[in-house]
């Protein structure tokens, strides 16, 4: 075997050992990456079928589904990234290996491997993906449930003060005295209440008639005949007295609620 095919033979040997290197070594993306991309995966499939109305499953989604995309499009990228650099390692170290190979006498075949160029890295695009990933989480994360705080009514509060209105009374307010007040104050929060206890009086005098209504009215029911008409309820000179009305009711002279003698029907 001549010189030539040896040294052919031992660059293949050696490429292989190279490839077979780098089949069996992992990539830049290591695996503890893609475990967190799946761990944040389960996460996102628990939420699901946590929540049980459709609306909330597709908001949770879309609000916590976008993001894994982009973190498995970034890994997506550094794994195609990291095949493109082993390939183009592979071959430079090859031609390496072949040019510490090659003899003197080899040049020429030396001069033909050319060192390829780097391969760039993927561009990502994260202006396209990311501003439509962030309309889809913003518009995921508005369909979720909102929890609305329950807002009870609010306690009106009275400071303690006196009310100087007098309650209603049953009695005539004209001839009472002023009533007597009693004040009663709590503390903040509840309601004060003013209770006035009005101090009645004995039954008001009834103020004489005037001059002239005396007079008239003593003209009119002064007679104590039975002939007489009377005005039921004026005032009568004689208990005891009778008289008729205008429509012909007997009527007779007794003291009223008053005190003072009026007539009355019989």
């Amino acid at each position: 075997m001549s010189a030539h095919a040896t040294k052919d033979s031992q660059n293949i040997s050696l490429t292989r050992q190279v490839v077979n290197y780098y089949k069996t070594h992992p990539t830049a993306v290591t695996a503890t990456q893609w475990f967190c991309l799946i761990s944040y995966l389960v996460i996102v499939l628990a939420g699901f079928t946590e929540n049980m109305g459709t609306s909330a499953n597709v908001g949770w989604v879309l609000a916590f589904g976008t993001p894994a995309l982009l973190i498995g499009w970034s890994l997506y990228c550094r794994k195609r990234d990291a095949a493109a650099m082993a390939r183009w390692q592979t071959g430079e170290d090859a031609r390496q290996e072949m040019l510490g190979l090659l003899g003197e006498d080899d040049q020429l075949v030396a001069s033909g491997l050319v060192k390829a160029d780097k391969p760039a890295k993927r561009n990502r695009h994260w202006i396209l993906a990311g501003v439509p990933a962030a309309a889809v989480i913003v518009i995921g994360a508005s369909m979720l449930p909102q929890d609305t705080p329950t807002t009870a009514a609010p306690t009106s509060i009275t400071p303690p003060s006196t009310s100087q209105v007098a309650p209603k009374s049953l009695f005539d307010t004209k001839h009472l005295t002023p009533a007597t007040k009693t004040k009663t104050t709590t503390a903040i929060q509840t309601v004060t209440q003013t209770v006035e206890t009005p101090t009645p009086e004995p039954a008001p005098i009834e103020q004489a008639p005037a001059a002239g209504a005396a007079t008239e009215q003593a003209n009119d029911n002064s007679g104590s005949g039975s002939g007489t008409v009377v005005t039921p309820g004026s005032f009568c000179p004689t208990a005891g007295s009778v008289a008729v009305t205008s429509k012909g009711k007997p009527v007779t002279c007794r003291t009223a609620s008053d005190g003072r003698l009026r007539w009355k029907t019989t």
